[in-house]
């Protein structure tokens, strides 16, 4: 297992940086652009001190399931070296 765990984590340091024409499919889409506007939230990076102007995207991350409840939020993703940087945005579902 722990050779198949390496193996897997060297395949990963080897793709190439996420950009926004490549994000992962849990990426945003135009619903949650729309819901962000809303909110009065900039989804432009170089609003935010330490996302790249280039090669991050907006993602929706759940921290926790409880009870039936998705806890959610938005985060600037990129990819820094062999490591992923996150920066947080606003709840999903700001009360």
């Amino acid at each position: 297992m722990a050779d198949y765990a390496q193996a897997l984590a060297d395949w990963k340091r080897e793709q190439p940086p996420a950009s926004p024409d490549t994000a992962p499919e849990d990426a945003v889409d135009d619903d949650v652009v729309e819901d962000l506007e809303e909110q009065g939230v900039s989804m432009d990076p170089d609003d935010y001190d330490d996302v790249p102007a280039t090669g991050a995207y907006i993602t929706v991350k759940t921290t926790k399931i409880e009870d039936g409840k998705k806890y959610q939020y938005y985060y600037w993703q990129w990819r820094e070296g062999d490591s992923w940087r996150n920066e947080y945005i606003a709840p999903v579902n700001p009360r």
